[in-house]
């Protein structure tokens, strides 16, 4: 199974693509979500008509976003409705390929090596020798390396002709799989920062907060009930820094839901913290800046995370942040004692130290806070824009890579190994 070289090529078509002398670039997103939106908004206004937006499925079970609003003036194309029938191989090839056709760009972003969709379109763009931009929050320590399961990312990643990464540690890392380094542009996680810009008059408590019985300022977490993120360990430090903060201790609000709900719920109710911990639930994009507003440092536990944009969201809103050293933000973010502090997410005494040094010792917090907001600011949807804009602009000029046979097998093989038959 596999791609073939020698299926027809739309040569007139890309053809005309390159002599109107217009850049025309597809994005490749499993699924717009807001944040999203607010980078391809930024892009819409260098490109126009020449972005093509194309989304594989319109609703996940990862996100409970609400749908966003779709503008009116961005070439859009949903692929699937639902989650599930996007994960239908043969379907899935044949609507990126038959989308990417009708758009015809001069190069497609694609989200990573591992997704069938962006694997979908690499193949569409080895057969039409259009180059394609590999997107990227990946770092080199985020998971276990195997040697065949790296070996194989490298024979993909040597199919694209330039890449698009969040910071540092990913830049590095898409390197060390072969991307030459001048070819890789930086800026791909970034969140609209005036959305979580904190006025001192939205610095009050809302009335959400109050009937959670939360008052004053506390430690805010964000993020899905998942194993990665870290929650159990954060609650053994939380109540070790209770136990040394006393009746000044700051409560403890969690945003967000998943599977591990329910062992969260009895991690709390066994350190007997139900008066101290609150869980808010999943919250939606626009209810977001209240919380942040509120709250009086934001806390990052993952004890793996490519990025975490929850970072980017709370300086954004002036606060000091706490980070997992594990997290793929912190060596861009996070400057020690300047804007927050970094932590062993395994080692719980230090968890409650930092807690107990950012709301009890000799800190400003208002000065980190300010730091935050400083540091965020050059990490901007426009930052999004022009590194996407300097990635496609190193693929277009160069020669794209052709489909040989064994790249074609390579693909069709790992695709039906990502996909579903």
């Amino acid at each position: 199974a596999g791609f073939s070289a020698s299926q027809p090529v739309a040569r007139v078509r890309q053809s005309k693509a390159r002599r109107d002398g217009r850049l025309r670039a597809a994005i490749i997103i499993r699924r717009v979500g807001p944040y999203h939106l607010a980078r391809l908004e930024a892009l819409h206004r260098h490109l126009g008509s020449g972005l093509s937006v194309i989304e594989v499925c319109r609703a996940d079970a990862t996100y409970a976003w609400d749908e966003v609003c779709r503008p009116a003036d961005m070439r859009w194309s949903t692929l699937f409705e639902e989650e599930e029938k996007s994960r239908r191989t043969s379907a899935l090839v044949s609507r990126i390929h038959d989308t990417l056709d009708r758009e015809m760009p001069s190069a497609v972003a694609i989200p990573g090596w591992a997704d069938p969709a962006a694997l979908a379109a690499l193949a569409w763009c080895l057969r039409r020798r259009v180059p394609a931009v590999i997107m990227s929050d990946s770092t080199e320590w985020d998971e276990p390396r195997r040697f065949l399961k790296e070996a194989v990312k490298r024979r993909i990643v040597a199919m694209a002709s330039a890449g698009f990464v969040a910071g540092g540690p990913q830049r590095d890392y898409l390197a060390a799989l072969g991307m030459t380094p001048e070819r890789i542009a930086t800026g791909y996680d970034v969140v609209d920062n005036n959305h979580f810009v904190a006025s001192k008059e939205r610095r009050t408590n809302p009335a959400r907060l109050l009937r959670l019985g939360i008052a004053g300022p506390f430690f805010l977490v964000c993020g899905r009930f998942v194993e990665k993120k870290n929650h159990l360990r954060l609650i053994d430090a939380y109540a070790r820094y209770r136990e040394r903060a006393g009746s000044w201790a700051w409560p403890l609000l969690l945003i967000g839901d998943g599977p591990l709900r329910e062992t969260i719920e009895l991690r709390i109710q066994r350190h007997g913290l139900r008066h101290a911990i609150r869980l808010a639930g999943f919250v939606q994009y626009q209810e977001l800046p209240r919380y942040y507003a509120a709250a009086g440092a934001l806390v990052l536990a993952s004890t793996t995370e490519q990025w975490g944009l929850v970072v980017n969201e709370a300086m954004a809103a002036g606060l000091p942040v706490l980070v997992s050293r594990h997290c793929g933000c912190f060596c861009d973010l996070v400057i020690e004692g300047h804007n927050g502090f970094g932590f062993d997410p395994f080692d719980i005494d230090a968890m409650a130290e930092r807690m107990l040094t950012l709301a009890h010792g000799h800190v400003d917090r208002l000065r980190l806070g300010e730091n935050s907001k400083r540091l965020i600011a050059g990490w901007t949807t426009q930052r999004f824009a022009d590194g996407f804009l300097a990635a496609v602009g190193m693929a277009t000029g160069s020669k794209a890579p052709r489909l040989s046979r064994l790249r074609g097998l390579t693909l069709g093989l790992f695709l039906r190994v990502r996909g579903a038959g």
